[in-house]
């Protein structure tokens, strides 16, 4: 082989096999270095920095990629998000514009376009891009409707749409999507604490498909479950197959301890255990659930000014995994935060902007059943 292809062919080892993201950004930087007319070198780059939180450093790569080579569709999409996560939406809009302009359709255009219309309330831009998906954007169209339903607080109508998409993917014979999706289902009961059948229907969805990200977000559910024996036994299978994997020692690994340890009303220990994932608070795996249980953590100890950070920090970030249920949930805490710090007008706030989000919202969910009865205790 050549030094070109072993560069390409490390990329995806590193990337694809391993995970090692921080291997991945040691070699981008020296493929740049050794190729800097190599677009696909500088995106490569950028989509390691992005992954460990870099923002502004994969800006700068993706910007070189595309001077490099404006027709590499895959830049367009990768440097949306990126802006997008930043909060710099009409940047956002612009670049997915030039690629839709030129027919430029990349795999993360459309998911991106339909992830700023959420964000705007264009209900009319969700459903034109959801229409004008083609094959290449099924597993995103697929899920992503269903992750809305979900942050909106219909977690029926979510499991309904899931259970759907699971059952088109399976007679497609897309087995991994379909345990993708399952999970997804998984995951939002898991946040709304409808916990009964969650190891169940983890354990048949991993029947589906047991790659790393399907083990990771299964790992995550049983953990919000307090399902100790088999979320241990998942992440010590994650740690055998992926020993290198950057985000699963930095990010996830922490995330599911301090899980386990807030269910056992441990707060201190839980806190001590995301201290160190500050760098990687951004980072995209993490969904911002670092920041959102560090808030619960201070909560618990009744530091309610550092819990209103950290879950301030979250609804400051709505670029940030936009579809995902821990932004709503970050405006209760933020809420309660307030309301027991005194601060009753920003806790008001904070209870109305949760309350218009869950305004069609299953009427017997419990986490809105509280928040409703918290703010009507304000209002006296």
């Amino acid at each position: 082989m050549s030094e070109r292809e072993r560069f390409f062919i490390s990329w995806r080892y590193y990337s694809d096999a391993e995970r090692s993201w921080a291997e991945a950004l040691e070699l981008a930087r020296s493929w740049t270095e050794s190729y800097p007319r190599e677009a696909f070198a500088f995106n490569s780059l950028g989509l390691a920095s992005m992954r460990l939180g870099k923002y502004e450093q994969a800006i700068e790569a993706y910007g070189e990629a595309r001077r490099l080579d404006p027709g590499l569709s895959v830049v367009y999409g990768n440097l949306a998000v990126v802006l997008r996560a930043l909060g710099r939406t009409a940047e956002a809009r612009a670049v997915l514009k030039v690629a839709t302009d030129q027919q430029i359709y990349g795999l993360n255009v459309r998911p991106t376009l339909y992830a700023l219309a959420f964000i705007d309330g264009d209900e009319a831009g969700m459903a034109q891009v959801t229409a004008q998906a083609a094959n290449a954007d099924a597993d995103s169209m697929l899920s992503d409707p269903g992750r809305v339903l979900g942050y909106r607080g219909r977690v029926k109508a979510a499991r309904a749409h899931f259970e759907q998409g699971v059952r088109s993917a399976a007679q497609g014979g897309l087995r991994q999507t379909a345990a993708e999706l399952a999970l997804e289902a998984v995951e939002i009961r898991a946040i709304a604490s409808e916990c009964r059948d969650v190891p169940k229907e983890a354990a048949a969805a991993l029947l589906l498909s047991r790659g790393y990200v399907e083990l990771v977000r299964a790992t995550r559910a049983l953990a919000l479950c307090g399902a100790v024996p088999k979320t241990n036994e998942l992440l010590n299978e994650l740690f055998e197959r992926f020993p290198r994997a950057t985000l699963l020692t930095r990010v996830h690994r922490p995330v599911v301890e301090s899980l386990l340890a807030l269910r056992r009303g441990e707060a201190a220990r839980a806190s001590e255990q995301l201290d160190p994932v500050r760098p990687l608070d951004h980072a995209p795996e993490g969904e911002l659930w670092p920041v959102y249980l560090r808030g619960l953590a201070f909560t618990k100890v009744k530091d309610w000014s550092a819990a209103a950070r950290e879950f301030g920090d979250v609804v400051e970030h709505r670029g940030m995994s936009p579809l995902s249920m821990v932004h709503p949930l970050a405006y209760l805490g933020l809420a309660r935060a307030q309301a027991a710090a005194g601060r009753t007008a920003e806790a008001r706030s904070a209870y109305e902007a949760l309350l218009d989000i869950w305004k069609d919202a299953d009427p017997d969910l419990s986490l809105l059943r509280s928040a409703r009865a918290e703010y009507a205790r304000l209002q006296q």
